[in-house]
């Protein structure tokens, strides 16, 4: 199961213990990763409930470069960017 082998869920503990582990062994860095529709409901519980229970050093979220849209909606516009 997933849920058995990866962090998941509304609980920011089971995520925070995952990140402190991977620090105790010396990573510097961890990815973070949602594989669902919900992405931003994801960054904004990252950014309540998880960096902040980490302290100093952590990254704040950056701004994105250009506002996600549907994978469609990237695709026609690809493709009219290619027809100028």
């Amino acid at each position: 199961m997933v849920a058995e082998s990866v962090m998941c869920g509304p609980d920011p503990r089971p995520h925070l213990d995952a990140i402190e582990k991977a620090g105790h062994a010396g990573y510097t860095h961890v990815c973070i990763h949602q594989i669902g529709p919900e992405q931003e409901a994801f960054i904004e519980f990252y950014e309540r409930e998880v960096l902040p229970e980490l302290g100093e050093g952590t990254s704040r979220r950056r701004k994105p470069a250009v506002k996600a849209t549907k994978p469609a909606a990237r695709a026609s516009e690809r493709a009219r960017a290619g027809r100028r």
